[in-house]
Parts: C-alpha cells; structure tokens; sequence
C-alpha cells in the first residue's frame, strides 16, 4: 500500500476512535478501573460488538438457508460495522495505523 493509502487509514481510524471512547462516562462499569483492566474492558467490549455483528451476518445467511432472502443493503452495513469495531478494536491493543497494511500483508498469505 502507498503512503497516502496508510494516511487515510489513519484518518478513517482516528475518526473512528473519536466517536468510540472508552470513558466512565460511557461505560459506568469502568468507574474506579485503572490500567490494564480499562484496556481489558475495552477489548472485552468491542469483541461483544464484533460478535453480535457477526450474530446478525450469520442470521441472515442461516435464513437463506431455510427459503429467506439476504438483504444486501444491512449486509452491506453490517459488514461496516464490523469493520469499524475491528479497527476500534485495533485501536485498544494499540495496533497503529501505519503498521496495519503490513501486519495484513503477512496475515493474506
């Protein structure tokens, strides 16, 4: 990837992180939590997101299966979703943007 291509994925990040802090405002459960439990939380919370996105993806595949029709406009969405929480999630085990394209280059074998 180029150089831009990494820029931009630091801005799509950065936007990301911005609207999805983890605070105790937030989250009340964090209240009186220090770090690592606060990354702990974090990480816990954004794999539930991950989960329940990938729950609704799965149900509307499992209901073709029974005679249903997948809807490709909330697949469409929902597969954004699950990629801002990946990234969101990138974010909290301190993945950084820049390094992102190579570490996926070595996962795309």
């Amino acid at each position: 990837m180029s150089r831009i291509a990494d820029t931009d994925l630091r801005v799509v990040m950065d936007s990301i992180t911005s609207v999805f802090t983890f605070t105790p405002e937030k989250y009340p459960a964090m209240r009186g939590m220090i770090f690592p439990r606060r990354q702990e939380f974090a990480v816990d919370h954004s794999i539930k997101h991950a989960m329940k996105t990938v729950g609704k993806l799965a149900a509307q595949s499992e209901s073709r299966d029974h005679g249903g029709h997948e809807d490709y406009d909330s697949l469409r969405t929902d597969t954004i979703k699950l990629v801002i929480t990946a990234l969101n999630l990138a974010h909290v085990l301190g993945i950084r943007p820049e390094d992102l394209p190579e570490l996926i280059r070595k996962e795309v074998k």
